[in-house]
């Protein structure tokens, strides 16, 4: 970006007198393929030309390189907020704050080059600003980090640990911010004994900063190397952080409760994190992490937005996705609705709309119109909330077997269970980090497509998706193409295109085929397997893709080709599940059975047999749909 601006994983440890330790130890991290969040750094560099201009070295009187410690740390702030930000350093804070999403909400945090380093931790010495909304509140948060560089606090801890203050440079990070339901600081050995297997975890409700502040008792856990507790204390919820509309943070007092926040699930993910860092590093790590909601609470919080704000619901509601877009993007009366689902874009965007295996379909980020429309439907008749989990209700009804009785074999069961469990959210977790890279794929192919429309080799930048790699790397510059490797081009775009069109309304595989009907009572529209048990009628909605999202209510039978975790969110709206392709252990089933839903995969005829609207009944135990009575 600048020599003053760049991403994150634009560094690593080799760069802490670039980027300051905090800053530094983030880009290792994203490099290791961590899930840290996006964002920039504004550099040490930025900071040396303020504080030059500033005349900071008179004031520290350290024109011989070396401070003599009388400076008052007041006049040092009131030089950095007089000589302010640069027109120049002010236009790339915005352009990469920009390039995270419009008014998406951040995180602007110190990393000055003695922070984070051994022997020299510098907790809450330099500032942090939180759900910071909107490019001129970023900068000024920017600005404040580094007069925080020469707080009192932060002054008088160099000088404890013998730091030339002259030296100190200051870095910012501009972190995408995670709006966390649970939050906390992990230690990958026992910070009060030293031990190294072991990993101590403390967690509270909302943002950590009430951990990292010592605002709240948090829940303690102490972890084997495997992530298997030791031992449990439960905190005291004393207050709970959470952002406040509009920018920063707001206290709000903390709800009773029995249960422990983390789950042996979330316990083991935290621990096997612990390990990769540490092992990463060499070295014990204390680590600050977040877990935030799902793609499902999310969305269901914009839609209770759109129910409880009259304006707002009279904008989204009766209107076509894109008209929604198209206002909500560029009128400031929805500024808030606008933040809340750029950050949803921010956080779940990359997830495709047909295939992570395929880039020339649109991700969600791509596609604000297709969550609008998901959002729509959410917000039409609010969803009922659920009696109890299925999948624990289930596990219950399965011990109460005969065959099941005694401790040792319930014991057995449950731990089979939880390992299934876990390999599930393993591999849903892995699907959606493994979609991270297709924004950033598609976003460099239709660069290259952009820049062959530029100088007239194509149509439209999509077009380059009709090309293949050999056939691009062959071009040094668009510019300078001779014409007849132009002519050659556009034919080659011409005929796959046709090709393309011509094969658009043919499966690739014949479903039918690989799911032949299994046969049964005459009555049955569809047949195929049985995935997850119940009884349920309502009208048939054929969705085949992204684009129909918003054409599913709540009530409906979701019928479609197949489904991927973009389509989680279709499951609280529908009372069963058809799909024409998948088994019992397909993504469709198991999201159904953890939702309740009587399912049926494999049909291989059902988006093609049943008719939309038509009201059906689906027997998930039996794998059979057939016209309600």
């Amino acid at each position: 970006m600048t020599r003053t601006v760049a991403p994150l994983q634009a560094f690593g440890a080799a760069d802490i007198a670039q980027v300051g330790g905090k800053a530094a130890n983030l880009g290792e991290l994203l490099r290791a393929g961590l899930p840290v969040p996006p964002g920039f750094v504004v550099t040490t560099g930025a900071y040396a030309h303020v504080a030059r201009r500033a005349g900071l070295d008179d004031l520290l009187g350290a024109a011989d390189g070396e401070a003599d410690g009388d400076a008052d740390p007041a006049a040092l702030r009131a030089a950095i907020d007089h000589a302010g930000i640069d027109a120049d350093a002010r236009a790339a804070i915005v352009a990469a704050y920009e390039r995270l999403g419009a008014d998406t909400p951040v995180a602007v945090r110190s990393s000055a080059t003695a922070e984070d380093l051994p022997g020299a931790a510098f907790a809450g010495q330099q500032d942090t600003y939180l759900n910071v909304v909107g490019a001129t509140a970023v900068v000024d948060a920017v600005r404040r980090c580094w007069a925080s560089l020469w707080t009192d606090r932060a002054v008088a801890y160099r000088a404890a640990h013998a730091i030339d203050q002259a030296q100190v440079r200051i870095a910012v990070v501009v972190q995408a911010m995670v709006d966390a339901e649970v939050a906390g600081v992990m230690f990958t050995a026992d910070p009060v004994s030293g031990a190294r297997d072991q990993i101590v975890i403390d967690a509270a409700a909302g943002l950590g900063e009430a951990v990292v502040s010592g605002r709240v008792t948090p829940d303690h856990y102490v972890l084997d190397a495997r992530g298997r507790t030791r031992s449990f204390t439960p905190g005291r919820d004393e207050v709970v952080i959470r952002p406040a509309a509009g920018g920063g943070v707001a206290e709000h007092s903390g709800d009773r409760r029995s249960a422990p926040l983390l789950g042996g699930d979330r316990l083991a993910e935290l621990a096997a994190h612990a390990g990769t860092i540490a092992a990463h590093f060499g070295r014990p790590q204390d680590i600050e992490w977040a877990i935030t909601d799902d793609s499902n609470r999310a969305l269901a919080e914009l839609a209770a937005q759109v129910r409880a704000d009259p304006a707002l619901r009279a904008c989204v509601l009766g209107r076509t996705p894109a008209e929604v877009w198209d206002d909500v993007r560029t009128d400031d009366r929805y500024r808030g609705f606008r933040t809340d689902l750029t950050s949803y874009l921010t956080e779940f965007g990359r997830r495709e709309t047909t295939s992570p295996l395929l880039i020339s379909a649109p991700t969600l980020a791509e596609s604000p119109d297709v969550v609008i429309g998901m959002v729509q439907a959410a917000a039409e008749r609010p969803l009922a909330p659920a009696a109890s989990a299925p999948s624990a209700a289930a596990l219950e009804q399965l011990l109460a077997h005969p065959w099941l009785r005694g401790a040792r074999r319930q014991h057995r069961i449950r731990a089979w269970v939880r390992a299934a469990q876990d390999g599930v959210a393993f591999r849903e977790d892995t699907h959606f980090y493994f979609t991270a890279a297709l924004p950033t794929l598609r976003r460099s192919i239709l660069e290259i497509g952009r820049r062959l429309h530029a100088v007239g080799l194509l149509d439209a930048a999509e077009d380059v998706l009709h090309l293949r790699l050999e056939e691009i790397a062959t071009i040094a510059d668009p510019a300078t193409v001779l014409p007849q490797q132009a002519a050659l081009l556009r034919q080659l775009v011409a005929q796959r295109a046709a090709k393309r069109a011509q094969l658009a309304g043919i499966p690739l595989i014949d479903a039918a085929r690989v799911f032949p009907a299994s046969g049964g009572a005459d009555d049955a529209l569809v047949t195929g397997t049985p995935a997850g048990a119940g009884i349920a009628t309502g009208p048939a909605r054929i969705i085949r893709d992204a684009a129909d999202f918003d054409r599913l209510q709540p009530g409906d039978v979701l019928v479609c080709p197949a489904t991927n975790p973009a389509w989680t969110p279709l499951f609280q709206r529908a009372v069963a599940v058809v799909v024409d392709s998948g088994a019992a252990v397909s993504h469709a089933a198991i999201v159904a059975r953890e939702y309740g839903l009587p399912a049926v995969m494999g049909t291989g005829t059902g988006t093609a047999v049943l008719t939309d609207g038509e009201l059906i009944t689906v027997d998930g135990a039996r794998g059979r749909v057939t016209r309600a009575a």
